[in-house]
């Protein structure tokens, strides 16, 4: 439509494989998009757990024996569900 309003004339002169062209590499684009959210989400709660656990060592070696990690909530409505709680 903005071609025929301006009157450029630029889809006359594209070749007619350049709009597949254009459309196969933006399923390819989408593809690696999604792989990407997905691997996202399934990696965050093992990073998480991590980042907590190194946190807790670190109270352990700092003299907080009486350190947890206790889950606060049901973790479908957020990853972040656990918390640290130490004890003097």
């Amino acid at each position: 439509m903005a071609d025929n309003v301006l009157s450029l004339g630029l889809f006359d002169r594209l070749p007619d494989s350049y709009l597949t062209d254009v459309s196969n590499d933006l399923q390819y684009q989408w593809k690696q998009i999604v792989m990407f959210n997905f691997l996202r989400l399934c990696l965050a709660q093992v990073i998480e757990s991590v980042v907590l656990l190194d946190r807790l060592l670190y109270l352990f070696e700092n003299g907080y024996g009486k350190s947890y990690i206790v889950k606060l909530f049901d973790p479908v409505m957020s990853p972040r569900c656990h918390s640290i709680v130490a004890v003097r």
